[in-house]
């Protein structure tokens, strides 16, 4: 790694003292691709952003013009933390003057088990008391997980790391002994989260943990961006000197000592770095010349959540009248929903049905409309009578669409051990980011940010 470091630093002096910007092409135009971009202008390299798709944002996707009373929803990434939390996502919007909603309001979450609603408040009652204790018992379990890693940075290198990564977080969960509704609590938090407990890593579950260690709970998923999370990405594009050309996706990318050049559209693209920042499983559909080295030459094995949005408008927001403030954690494959609109307008809302993990795998070969009436069918069980009130609704199923294949990376057991340290480091010319590289909130946009600016910091170096 050091001689790659004075290896990339000798080059760059050479580009430069020949009165040359240094120059990159950076692949994707989501949060990661678009802070690369503009943290590497901001050093002086000349940039070129090449987006597959016709849209810039990647899984940041605000959904405007399809809902009634000009109401709009998140398809994408939603929720954000606390300004000591997710620090660059705040810079970023203070620096582009960009405005946060507070998210919630002062009532309870519904809980639908064994086909009964209660507010949160009456979950023991639901559940009984010995659930209850052990519910309770699995969160501070997940709190202790933290203790396992030093470093979560080095999250490979942590004590047991390889152990550690090889158990599932369902074989965690066996050995919590928990009562069975509370076990299903527990799967129920993991795979909307991160996916299926049998599909993750435990040293994985550890490092979130560890992330989140010490952070309160009135500091975790407390804001949107005001007007749209897509405000974001837009700010970052229109800071560029260059327009993203969009509708050109890269094919191969052939990289030597000299440099790199790649092809997308059917055009030929040079530059001396690649910032390839596109989720690990598209990865394999780029031709790499030379082939990628292992283990990044088996990217697509890396895991990723399963998660689909189905956000359902309603004439009325009924679950107010119930005291209720829209989030349900239910039994039903639907999984949790919330309301996508409590600081807009109207007297419409919009309920936001998130499944997950197994419930979602199949949700690549259903119709928008199997998937609506699916949802559908579900909230009028927890809330009946709502589907009288049904306006229009609107899907975003992760897994079939095609630059993405997955919801977000949820490390599978096994996949820390051959993946974390190789996303961070360079490939000759090739640099990595995404929230699947980040060291830090991997998956959500503050891991995607932080891993854009490391990225930009790599090819300074």
């Amino acid at each position: 790694m050091k001689k790659l470091g004075i290896l990339l630093s000798a080059c760059l002096s050479c580009v430069v003292q020949a009165d040359e910007k240094p120059s990159a092409i950076v692949v994707g135009a989501g949060l990661a691709g678009l802070t690369a971009a503009y943290e590497l202008e901001q050093q002086g390299v000349d940039v070129t952003v090449l987006e597959a798709q016709q849209r810039i944002g990647g899984r940041v996707h605000t959904l405007y013009n399809v809902f009634e009373q000009g109401q709009y929803a998140e398809a994408g990434g939603e929720l954000l933390d606390g300004i000591e939390v997710h620090t660059q996502v705040h810079a970023y919007a203070q620096k582009f003057k960009l405005d946060f909603e507070e998210v919630g309001y002062d009532y309870d979450t519904a809980y639908f088990i064994d086909g009964k609603r209660v507010p949160e408040s009456e979950l023991e009652v639901l559940i009984g008391a010995k659930a209850m204790a052990d519910y309770d018992r699995f969160w501070e379990e997940l709190e202790a997980l933290a203790k396992l890693v030093p470093n979560p940075a080095q999250l490979d290198q942590a004590p047991n790391a390889k152990q550690l990564d090889q158990q599932s977080v369902a074989q965690w969960l066996d050995g919590l002994n928990l009562a069975p509704k509370a076990r299903t609590l527990a799967e129920h938090h993991i795979r909307g989260e991160y996916a299926e407990p049998t599909q993750m890593s435990l040293l994985f579950l550890a490092h979130q943990a560890k992330v989140y260690e010490g952070v309160d709970d009135d500091q975790i998923e407390i804001y949107r961006i005001a007007g749209g999370n897509i405000k974001l990405p837009k700010a970052l594009a229109a800071g560029l000197k260059k327009p993203v050309l969009l509708n050109h996706a890269v094919t191969e990318i052939r990289h030597t000592d000299k440099g790199v050049d790649v092809i997308a559209a059917g055009k030929a693209f040079h530059a001396d770095y690649a910032v390839v920042t596109v989720p690990a499983k598209v990865l394999s559909q780029i031709r790499f010349v030379p082939q990628l080295s292992a283990p990044l030459s088996n990217a697509a094995a890396l895991g990723y959540g399963s998660h689909t949005k189905v956000m359902l408008q309603y004439s009325k927001r009924f679950w107010l009248d119930a005291e209720l403030n829209g989030d349900t954690v239910a039994d039903l494959p639907l999984g949790w929903t919330w309301e996508a609109t409590d600081q807009q307008q109207g007297e419409a809302g919009i309920l936001t049905v998130y499944t997950s993990g197994r419930f979602a795998d199949g949700d690549r070969y259903k119709t928008d409309a199997e998937l609506i009436a699916a949802a559908r069918e579900q909230v009028a069980q927890v809330y009946p009578g709502a589907d009288a009130l049904f306006l229009r609704a609107e899907t975003q199923a992760w897994l079939r669409q095609p630059w993405q294949q997955g919801g977000y990376s949820a490390y599978g057991p096994g996949d820390v051990t051959r993946f974390w340290q190789a996303w961070r480091q360079p490939q000759g010319r090739l640099i990595w980011a995404g929230e699947h590289t980040a060291d830090r909130y991997v998956g959500y946009l503050e891991g995607a940010i932080r891993s854009g600016q490391r990225a930009a910091k790599q090819l300074s170096l």
